[in-house]
Formats: structure tokens, C-alpha cells, sequence
């Protein structure tokens, strides 16, 4: 067994029955082909579990739990970002509708079908990460340009 400090995959997978962990395993591969994200097995401060939470850069996107059969997934958002999500017309109608008062939404995943409105929320969540960081270059450029007296 793992160190408390260093929990791996093989913690969530004694916990989960064996449809469970091959749906995990299929999820973990989808979100590795988008590029930039990584992933970390920690232990929660609240329940001492081992879950697996999904980055991009170094922003949290979302938690990744699961015991016995139940796959349970939370999505991290900022104000700035559930706003435009909430107008985002791509995403689903109920995961507009959840995300957009909660700073964290819980989300139950079933079956493979239920990856792809989620793989389009990540994606629009990453492409407004990218988005805040482009304003952030051209501001820092205009604020190193010297001004002609």
C-alpha cells in the first residue's frame, strides 16, 4: 500500500469493481489526447481518498472519484469562466445550467457516453484558459512599450 503522502492509480483501483476501472481507464486516455493535461492522484483533505485530479497548466479543471460502481466527477470553474460558459450554446443545456452558480459541479458518469458533453466542457474550459493568457501578453506588452514624448 501506498505512503499516505504518495497515493497512486492502483489506490482508486482497488476501490472500483472492474467495468468501473476500465471506464476510468478510457476517460484518463480521452483527456491525455487534449494537450496540456495532467493529471495527479491525491488524497482528500475531507474524506482521506484518493481521487484523481485533472490539470491544465496549472489550473485545476476537475476531480475524478470513484467507489464501487459510482464514478463521480467535479468541475472547478471561476466566475469569469461560468459566465461564458453559461453562453456558450455547444455546451448541454444541463451542464450550462449546473455550472453556472456553482463554483464546483458534480457530475455522474454512467456509462462512455456521458465523456463527450464533458470532453466539450474541458475543451471550452482550456480554450478560455488560453484566452485569459493571450490578454495577459498583450497587456504586459502595452505596459512595456515606451511612451513617445
Amino acid at each position: 500500500m501506498p505512503l499516505l503522502g504518495n497515493p497512486d492509480l492502483s489506490v482508486i483501483a482497488d476501490r472500483v469493481t472492474g467495468p468501473t476501472w476500465s471506464l476510468i481507464q478510457r476517460f484518463k486516455s480521452r483527456t491525455h489526447s487534449v494537450r496540456g493535461i495532467t493529471t495527479r492522484v491525491e488524497y482528500e483533505k475531507r474524506t482521506n481518498e484518493a481521487g484523481i485530479k485533472f490539470y491544465y497548466e496549472r489550473h485545476i479543471l476537475f476531480r475524478l472519484h470513484a467507489r464501487g460502481e459510482e464514478i463521480t466527477l467535479t468541475f472547478f470553474a471561476d466566475p469569469k469562466s461560468r459566465a461564458r460558459i453559461a453562453d456558450d450554446q455547444a455546451i448541454d443545456t444541463d451542464l450550462r445550467e449546473q455550472i453556472k452558480n456553482k463554483p464546483s459541479s458534480t457530475f455522474r458518469i454512467q456509462s462512455a457516453k456521458d465523456f463527450k458533453p464533458i470532453m466539450e466542457l474541458v475543451r471550452l474550459r482550456i480554450r478560455l484558459f488560453n484566452q485569459e493568457g493571450d490578454d495577459q501578453k498583450i497587456v504586459e506588452r502595452l505596459q512595456e512599450r515606451p511612451i513617445a514624448v
